[in-house]
């Protein structure tokens, strides 16, 4: 892509010699009974339909691996230790997310399912169920891609439907790896107009459409932003209180030792009191 397709692809490594069995995986967004038809047509094994579920992925990797004479995966044990990593995973972060004494924390998760057109929980399976990657790539998103809808919409008035069709599959992959799912469905219905025979002017309005699930998704993810923002900020500023509570107790330790000192020279009569008093800072 874009220059060659996986189908052609796929047609010319049959051609290689010793390539005939080698195992060729499709990994598609498209699962209708065609679309599988056609891989296999041009010699594919097997497909894994977009967004990919890990655990699913590595279950295909294992089949082929273990069907193509590699003895050495017994591919259940294997399955058997992914499903386990994945289960202590989750707990992990149920862990973490558990209720704690702290009222200044915020429910992140809370926060994120409220974003319109955002399914949190297909988001996090792609990720494996790993909150903070998932979150990190949340961000890469709101970064990179709100913008998309206006870069679309200049396309479409300039009607090149290559590149219409190009930037749609390329917003539909990503946003349905995320779990947006509104992006994700109109960015499809959009490169598919673009290369049949959907008219400009229902191009500009499904783009109207998309442009506003993007900002729908933008003031969701501000939103949870702001969140972020404000909790780290009172941690941070009850860090620094703790931090100098310790400090105040330790410079307090610090004077009853020097005056137990003073009191006991002054008690015999010893002159060095005067000494200890005299090398102090002046800050006591």
């Amino acid at each position: 892509m874009p220059i060659m397709d996986g189908l052609e692809a796929t047609r010319r490594i049959r051609k290689l010699a010793h390539w005939e069995k080698t195992p060729i995986i499709a990994m598609t967004a498209h699962a209708f009974k065609e679309d599988i038809q056609q891989c296999s047509k041009a010699g594919m094994n097997d497909h894994v339909s977009k967004p990919v579920v890990p655990i699913k992925l590595y279950n295909m990797l294992l089949k082929w691996l273990y069907n193509y004479g590699n003895d050495f995966y017994d591919s259940n044990i294997v399955r058997e230790e992914l499903e386990k990593e994945e289960r202590d995973e989750f707990s992990s972060i149920k862990a973490k997310q558990s209720p704690s004494d702290d009222n200044s924390a915020f429910d992140a998760e809370m926060i994120l399912r409220a974003i319109p057109g955002l399914n949190f929980e297909m988001g996090l399976g792609s990720l494996n169920n790993r909150v903070a990657p998932y979150i990190k790539l949340l961000n890469q998103y709101y970064k990179d891609h709100i913008e998309d809808g206006n870069r679309l919409m200049a396309l479409i008035q300039r009607d090149e439907r290559k590149a219409i069709s190009e930037l749609a599959h390329a917003l539909k992959g990503v946003s349905g790896t995320l779990g947006v799912v509104e992006v994700q469905e109109l960015s499809k219905k959009i490169e598919l107009g673009a290369k049949g025979d959907m008219s400009q002017k229902e191009l500009f309005n499904l783009c109207q459409s998309l442009i506003g699930s993007l900002e729908g998704f933008k003031e969701g993810f501000a939103a949870y932003l702001d969140e972020q923002n404000r909790y780290d900020s009172e941690k941070k500023s009850l860090n620094t209180e703790d931090f100098q509570g310790s400090q105040d107790l330790k410079a307090s330790k610090e004077i009853v030792s020097i005056l137990t000192a003073i009191e006991k020279c002054l008690q015999i009569n010893d002159t060095e009191a005067n000494d200890i008093v005299e090398g102090q800072p002046s800050s006591y």
